[in-house]
């Protein structure tokens, strides 16, 4: 059962990748200088003072180091501000488990100040208990402390807390730490793509795969015939007591239908228990399989 989400920024919330990508070309832009073909590439795995010695050497800017460094950033500052998007299906997806009850929270290795600007802008922010960032608590996500403080603020165990990422470093520090982890696919690491897919729990080419993902399993109530009400009831019984609580009785007549008939219509608007319905549904499936 999934009791709390760790969501990392960059590649997965956030369609932020392309900035840092290009960060090298976007400066050099500022001063009508065009950037040679594989600049991300050459930059890509240094560090931000690396990056300004080798823009300042190889294009002759005037700048000093320092100053290179503060216009990258406020390049970046300035994107997160104004710019980034939203990846496909995060919004729907966050609101589905807030719908869920489900508690998140956040543990990026990038810029709070950043990473915070763009989800208030996008109106996301709110529907995260935290922020836990990797120079906060003093180690990268090849190690998985990030990860625990995280679940600390869930008050989660690893193996009921579901963490999404994009990159193989982190899905693999992630799960070997006792994590459920969710590969979010991103261009930028399609190096390590086999990889991920192979690794992690579950991988989704985007968010609004997962809602993909319920609807090819629902599909399977009408690639059977009907089924008995014999059972059912116990199996409904064994769900409540797993889940802590107890389903209304509309709930269980609308899973009762389901179960036994090939096409059901659940309707209602907002927290009247529809989604925790399709779940109890999901779960009957699973043991249908």
């Amino acid at each position: 059962m999934v009791k709390g989400v760790i969501f990392d920024v960059d590649g997965v919330l956030l369609n932020s990748m392309p900035v840092w990508e290009n960060l090298g070309e976007l400066y050099l832009q500022k001063f009508g200088i065009q950037a040679e073909k594989d600049l991300s590439e050459i930059l890509y795995e240094m560090s931000l003072k690396e990056a300004a010695e080798y823009l300042i050497s190889h294009y002759g800017l005037k700048q000093t180091v320092e100053e290179v460094t503060k216009g990258i950033v406020k390049e970046v500052e300035q994107f997160y501000v104004e710019k980034v998007p939203l990846k496909e299906g995060v919004r729907e997806y966050l609101k589905e488990l807030k719908e869920r009850k489900i508690p998140m929270v956040i543990a990026t290795s990038g810029d709070r100040k950043n990473a915070e600007a763009a989800l208030k802008r996008l109106k996301v922010f709110s529907y995260f208990e935290g922020i836990f960032t990797a120079s906060e608590i003093g180690s990268g996500k090849n190690q998985p402390d990030l990860y625990f403080a995280a679940a600390l603020q869930l008050d989660t165990d690893p193996g009921q807390t579901w963490v999404f990422e994009d990159a193989w470093h982190a899905i693999r520090t992630a799960k070997s730490a006792g994590f459920k982890t969710v590969a979010v696919y991103d261009k930028a690491n399609d190096k390590n793509l086999g990889q991920i897919w192979n690794h992690a729990d579950i991988y989704l080419p985007d968010l609004l795969a997962a809602e993909q993902d319920i609807a090819d399993r629902l599909a399977m109530l009408t690639k059977r015939g009907k089924q008995t009400a014999h059972g059912l009831d116990k199996n409904i019984q064994i769900l409540e007591l797993a889940q802590g609580f107890a389903y209304a009785p509309l709930q269980k007549e609308a899973i009762r239908k389901a179960m036994t008939e090939n096409c059901l219509v659940l309707t209602g608007g907002p927290g009247t228990g529809k989604t925790t319905t399709v779940n109890a549904l999901l779960q009957l499936l699973e043991q249908c399989r």
